[in-house]
């Protein structure tokens, strides 16, 4: 749904009030069904569809399971009514707050976020007092209701300010929210400093455009200066960056989000606690527009009727099934959503473009595209002959797989196919990637780079709980036959130290204390430098390269930072801003990895071990996905972890109405 245009000939014009015409109305804690088509593409990155989609087989794609749901939009209000009538109960609460006591020993950065450097751009944290505070507020009975006790551990969290620090559970975990009107921040010539747009009036003015009308920037929110409010909005929003600039970026509409099909943007939809309920743009031109914050709800499960704040805390914090369900299944998906009994992916099979797959056309046709193209393969290629300019777009490092080989194989095409076409420069588009399996990128920096041997140096914490785990699976691992599955299987888990290379000599570390240390570097205590054995016959896909590869840019790169730790170009607010700032952690450690380690520590003694951490499947409450950063990705030489360090990137990129949603006429 579109609103209606300004009028240029009538400055002054109060839009009216939005009106949705459907109703789609559901039990959950009564709330009021909201009228509104699902007219919007659904990008959201719910977990509980996404662990839904991977333990089902015959799932075309996440993205088109999602989109074969339909979105429960609902306004805010009313969900943040619900939300403040489930009950907190102090226990659960308690047990939550000691896991996260334990689970942040992990965290590689703990102590310099406590003491941080000078050039760090955000505010000094101390993690755990924080979770003191918060368990003090527990002891003191001043958490009125579920929700706040869950508003405060997510934002200390978030002020962590690194994308691996993240926690998906509870009541938080069933919605998110948003303005129904996404937004693109623009320049209209490339020099004048950007401005903030509704991205359906430029979308509108492209398609239909008018001698009477053009798009007019927003100059309030709520009668505050735009830039402040979204900023100020970004920092209590944003899962957590390392700096403002890039919790700046997360608000903006983007056609790789289309793309990827996971997430919406910040503001249209990405903020996890309760905005508000009503408010005005205000544009330069003196129109306004009212507005209402809106919140998305999916669930693939059967719920049943969450009638009360009860059933709401029993359902989405306990994890236990509504009385009245008594038959808690899975929904079937689709028949739509099936793919076919012969999954074998060809190319015949694939869309010819995004435009083609119903995603987006700011993509042209791609000259090289992944296998299975726009369900799980998102790597395209482009020849600007005009140019002699190659684009490579990589818009994430996930693959599972075939996936995994078939993107080496579209990489060394691309640079063979390129260098046959005389291109002369390369330019890989990484906008919106947010990380992904650091083997797979590295592969691909090898293939551009053959011959350059990244130092990709890394450190753990060395804390208690590493040197048990490690104290006990190293040995258990050497005393495996080599060769044996169990042995191979296990052979890339962390706390196995004679799998891993000694980045100071290149060879492997002999024994467990070898690797663990532990070494007094700057403010904290660490492990020895680890490097990423590439090498090593464990890295099970092709790394091949080019004897001259052409020249290579890359571009704005949001997640984690082995593949783009230099030469970036950025996307901004003003002023310099740094190159990949969603994570500089090397090593993202999922909570159910960390619960699987400890098992194995426990299997492995047959017996419980004080100096182990608690595990999150020891909690009360349901948890669907979380982690934290276990290594800190260093420089040689140096012991300051590069997510505290200012890294500026060295220019801006500026979109503009002939580039914001047009990718050819970008990467020229």
């Amino acid at each position: 749904m579109t609103r209606d245009l300004h009028d240029a000939t009538q400055p002054v014009l109060v839009v009216k009030k939005l009106q949705y015409p459907q109703t789609v109305r559901g039990r959950l804690c009564n709330l009021p069904g909201m009228e509104t088509p699902v007219t919007r593409s659904v990008r959201s990155k719910w977990i509980v569809l996404e662990r839904l989609f991977k333990l089902r087989s015959g799932v075309k794609g996440f993205r088109e399971y999602v989109e074969c749901k339909v979105a429960r939009l609902i306004y805010a209000v009313d969900v943040y009514n619900c939300y403040i009538t489930i009950p907190f109960n102090p226990a659960v609460g308690t047990r939550l707050v000691r896991y996260w006591n334990d689970t942040l020993q992990f965290q590689s950065t703990l102590d310099y976020l406590k003491q941080p450097p000078s050039e760090y751009q955000q505010p000094a944290l101390d993690l755990l007092a924080g979770l003191a505070e918060i368990q003090t507020t527990i002891d003191n009975g001043a958490f009125a209701n579920e929700y706040q006790f869950e508003a405060a551990l997510q934002n200390l969290l978030h002020s962590a300010h690194d994308a691996h620090v993240s926690f998906v559970a509870g009541a938080l975990s069933a919605f998110s929210f948003g303005s129904y009107y996404g937004l693109t921040l623009l320049s209209l010539d490339g020099i004048q400093m950007h401005k903030v747009y509704i991205t359906d009036d430029l979308t509108s003015n492209q398609t239909n455009p008018s001698d009477t009308w053009q798009p007019s920037a927003i100059s309030l929110i709520n009668g505050t200066d735009v830039v402040d409010y979204l900023t100020r909005f970004a920092a209590l929003s944003s899962p957590g960056t390392l700096e403002p600039n890039a919790d700046w970026n997360l608000l903006f509409d983007s056609p790789v989000l289309d793309v990827l099909g996971e997430t919406y943007p910040l503001w249209s939809g990405g903020a996890t606690l309760y905005p508000g309920d009503l408010f005005t743009y205000t544009f330069n031109h003196g129109s306004s527009l009212d507005d209402e914050w809106l919140a998305a709800f999916y669930n693939p499960g059967v719920i049943g009727p969450l009638e009360t704040g009860g059933d709401f805390y029993n359902y989405f914090v306990l994890g236990y099934y509504p009385a009245a369900c008594s038959d808690p299944t899975l929904p079937d998906v689709p028949a739509s959503c099936i793919a076919p009994n012969d999954t074998t992916a060809t190319e015949t099979a694939v869309p010819a473009s995004y435009a083609s797959a119903g995603l987006t056309s700011a993509y042209p046709k791609p000259d090289i595209a992944q296998t299975n193209f726009s369900i799980n393969g998102y790597l395209t290629g482009y020849f600007l002959h005009e140019q002699s300019l190659a684009v490579l777009s990589i818009p994430t490092f996930w693959a599972d797989g075939p996936a995994i080989q078939d993107l080496s194989t579209k990489v060394q095409q691309f640079i063979d196919e390129s260098r046959t076409a005389g291109l002369t420069r390369v330019l890989i588009d990484l906008q919106q990637n947010d990380g992904g399996d650091v083997l797979l990128a590295y592969s691909v920096f090898k293939q551009f780079f053959p011959s350059t041997q990244p130092y990709a140096g890394s450190v753990m914490r060395a804390q208690p709980f590493a040197d048990t785990l490690g104290s006990v699976i190293t040995p258990f691992w050497d005393s495996l036959d080599e060769g044996t599955q169990q042995a191979w299987a296990a052979s890339s888990d962390e706390w196995i130290a004679t799998s891993r290379l000694n980045a100071a000599t290149g060879e492997y570390f002999p024994s467990w204390n070898g690797l663990f240390g532990p070494h007094l570097e700057g403010l904290e205590y660490v492990t020895s430098p680890e490097r990423l054995n590439t090498s090593d016959s464990h890295f099970d896909f092709s790394i091949l390269g080019a004897e001259n590869p052409p020249d290579v840019l890359l571009t704005p790169y949001s997640g984690d930072a082995p593949f783009a730790a230099e030469n970036s170009h950025a996307l901004g607010r003003k002023g310099p801003m740094q190159t990949p700032s969603g994570s500089r952690g090397a090593r993202f450690y999922d909570l159910v990895e960390l619960d699987a380690d400890i098992q194995n520590a426990v299997s492995i003694l047959d017996t419980t071990v004080s100096q182990l951490p608690e595990q999150s499947s020891d909690q009360d409450l349901y948890i669907y996905d979380g982690g934290v950063s276990l290594r800190a990705q260093v420089r040689q030489g140096q012991s300051i972890p590069l997510a505290m360090q200012h890294q500026a990137a060295d220019c801006r990129i500026f979109l503009t109405p002939a580039t914001f949603n047009n990718f050819t006429n970008l990467g020229t």
